[in-house]
């Protein structure tokens, strides 16, 4: 009787003694569930919502060119939303609109060229090319190439019009470019064609600044509409 107490008495403390002991170890081998893993990763750490993006689509919208959204389907909402705000609200000007064929708001993926370009266009089709760039202050990169596009049109740098105002007061004009713009005065006055267009979101949104010489705004208002 004594001899049966004894045995079931080392039964009792050796298995759980087993257990704590030898489970851990038997645990390190035990076969991984990657596809249960990889479902719980997807769960509890990636906070990627389809929500929070735009896919890729042709947008229209009255007074503007027809707009791509080119982003693989990953472009930022918010960003998005930003874009259009500031494009109907800010760059909502019927004489410049009118010159371009097409608006194509980019990812950087699919934007090219320069990895420190905002903006493009092609002379070929007049399509401007905005990179997405946060949610806000797209405004003074769209008029920008609204002026690149506005100038190809008509051949206004390129020798159908007198440009002597413009060409005069360069310097002047790109003196304060960083007041009035995310522009550097040595990109403005790089060549003609970039003062240009810097002047034309100049003439937009900084009329009243005091900061460009007003014969210059002057001679925009001759120009064809």
């Amino acid at each position: 009787m004594k001899a049966l107490k004894m045995i079931l008495l080392t039964a009792i403390i050796a298995v759980p003694l087993y257990i704590a002991i030898a489970d851990p170890f038997f645990g390190m081998f035990q076969p991984i569930n990657k596809v249960a893993q990889e479902d719980d990763y997807d769960d509890k750490d990636y906070d990627y919502d389809p929500d929070d993006v735009i896919d890729d689509q042709e947008v229209h919208i009255d007074g503007f060119p027809v707009i791509y959204i080119e982003g693989n389907n990953e472009i930022d909402k918010e960003s998005w939303e930003g874009f259009l705000t500031e494009l109907q609200n800010e760059c909502n000007i019927p004489w410049l609109t009118k010159n371009v064929s097409s608006i194509h708001f980019c990812s950087d993926d699919n934007f090219g060229e320069k990895e420190e370009w905002v903006g493009g266009y092609t002379k070929s089709d007049n399509s401007i090319y905005i990179r997405e760039n946060g949610d806000a202050g797209y405004d003074f990169i769209i008029l920008h190439e609204f002026g690149h596009a506005y100038d190809n049109t008509y051949g206004i740098t390129t020798g159908n019009y007198d440009i002597s105002v413009l060409t005069s007061n360069q310097k002047k004009i790109c003196k304060h470019s960083y007041k009035m713009s995310d522009t550097t005065s040595e990109y403005c006055s790089s060549n003609i064609q970039e003062t240009f267009a810097q002047l034309i979101q100049f003439y937009i949104t900084s009329r009243n600044a005091g900061l460009v010489p007003e014969e210059v705004f002057n001679w925009i208002d001759t120009l064809p509409r």
